[in-house]
């Protein structure tokens, strides 16, 4: 099996804000192969993508998608294929048939998505952070995040936004553009997991006073109760005031929590302002084409 292409290759497409370079093989464009193999067998090769971009999407190859679009033709068929998003482009490795032989194929096509700007007016937040990421292009995507709600909730002695909730089980856990990191329960690690994490912080501030004022921590009253947080280590929070979770306010803070923001919307309407406004604090609208979702690798890739 010839050497994978160095990963530096795969970033520079991915991230670059240049068409796609020409593909140097016979079946199209709108596309760049980085790299074919000769052998068949798939291993070492989305893991050494995922461990950059996430758990991979398998794609339906019975449907449309740019990544299957340059084998189309009966005479090279797709047989299997990864999908990963990133910014405005589709990494993708494969299996594509030729004759009798089976090859391996790394590649890149862009992406295409509906902005802002374009989304009916009837959608929900979360409806819109799902447009405007890609999430449910086509027929490939990961399964849902299944949370018994009633249990996590018992735990955590509150009830939870519905949006967040909706947005949990849609997307699981992993990062939107990159950049902003969603906490769910059940996630693959303690430090991403809202219940555990919402506990040991608890636990932390009961042995160290004072963390973040003005404001005390989750399960004090009112307190603040963490479901995000950024790479640049902003930290997103609910504070938890009033009875219902619906209307709590999101407060934002840096790593030093010397300043603080505060967001009168819910958790959707934070996310997809967050993906889409450039004057919204930590906003990712600025430096980012098209906004994308990346979720978070477990033991095991899909096949």
């Amino acid at each position: 099996m010839s050497e994978l292409p160095s990963i530096s290759a795969v970033h520079g497409l991915a991230w670059s804000a240049t068409p796609l370079p020409e593909c140097a093989e016979h079946h199209g464009s709108d596309h760049h192969c980085l790299t074919f193999f000769d052998d068949t067998d798939l291993t070492g090769v989305p893991e050494a993508v995922a461990a950059w971009y996430g758990q991979p999407l398998t794609l339906d190859i019975s449907s449309p998608h740019p990544l299957l679009a340059p084998f189309s033709e009966a005479t090279e068929p797709v047989v299997r294929m990864h999908a990963w998003p990133c910014n405005r482009r589709w990494i993708g490795c494969g299996i594509i048939r030729t004759g009798t032989r089976d090859r391996t194929v790394l590649l890149l096509a862009d992406r295409s998505t509906q902005t802002a700007r374009t989304l009916p007016a009837v959608l929900s937040w979360v409806e819109r952070v799902i447009a405007i990421t890609g999430w449910a292009e086509g027929r490939h995507q990961l399964p849902p995040h299944a949370v018994d709600w009633t249990a996590v909730e018992g735990r955590l002695g509150t009830a939870l936004p519905d949006d967040y909730k909706q947005i949990a089980e849609v997307f699981g856990c992993g990062t939107f553009d990159g950049y902003l990191q969603i906490s769910v329960p059940d996630a693959p690690l303690a430090s991403f997991d809202l219940v555990r994490h919402a506990e040991w912080l608890a636990e932390f501030a009961l042995g160290h006073g004072a963390m973040r004022e003005p404001y005390s921590i989750y399960p004090a009253p009112g307190g603040l109760l963490e479901w995000a947080g950024t790479e640049q280590a902003h930290q997103v929070y609910w504070l938890t005031e009033g009875p219902d979770p619906n209307r709590w306010p999101i407060l934002t803070t840096g790593d030093a929590c010397d300043k603080w923001n505060r967001f009168d919307g819910t958790t959707g309407e934070f996310i997809f302002r967050m993906l889409t406004e450039p004057l919204q604090p930590f906003m990712r609208a600025e430096f980012q084409d098209v906004p994308w979702f990346t979720r978070r690798s477990g033991d095991t890739l899909l096949r």
